[in-house]
């Protein structure tokens, strides 16, 4: 053998070990983004169904306010538990990037930063506040302001998510 056949022959041997790493490595990325993007469907349902369940929350509270015992409501407002994980972790290697639009990038953007975790404590002192007020009918302006106030960001957030579901069943 001469010097050549062996220098082709580990050089053929090394681009080989680099291609199979490569191929290994894409099979990888592709498994990993796979199980993130079901992940994420999953996020999204899941948060949908939790935002209508805070709808409901806020439903009841409403009705409850404009009844005959507004002062004596003992339910929570609890507008937390959304799932956010996946998100953050497709946001911070930039795959949603490649699996979205600008609008809906936008829309995931704005549902990530609403519904932070002081948000609930803010709620609960609000609605302390609320109760505080001595006049009935200055009470359930202000409790119906406030329930106004809460449904518009669940509902564009529920909007959003729906409409970036719809584009991403196509992933």
């Amino acid at each position: 053998m001469t010097f050549w056949n062996v220098f082709f022959g580990v050089f053929a041997g090394i681009i080989a070990g680099i291609a199979i790493n490569f191929a290994i490595e894409a099979l990888r990325n592709c498994k990993i983004n796979r199980k993130m993007v079901k992940n994420l469907k999953f996020e999204i349902e899941f948060n949908i169904k939790k935002i209508d369940s805070f709808l409901n929350d806020l439903k009841r509270y409403r009705e409850h306010i404009n009844s005959d015992s507004p002062y004596e409501y003992f339910g929570m407002l609890e507008f937390s538990g959304l799932l956010k994980t996946t998100l953050q972790q497709m946001f911070l290697d930039r795959s949603v990037y490649k699996l979205f639009g600008y609008e809906d990038i936008g829309r995931l953007q704005t549902f990530m930063a609403d519904f932070q975790s002081d948000d609930v404590a803010r709620i609960k002192d609000f609605i302390k506040e609320i109760r505080k007020l001595q006049d009935l009918d200055e009470m359930r302006k202000e409790a119906n302001k406030f329930s106004d106030y809460l449904e518009g960001p669940l509902k564009t957030a529920k909007k959003n998510l729906e409409m970036v579901r719809a584009k991403g069943d196509k992933h």
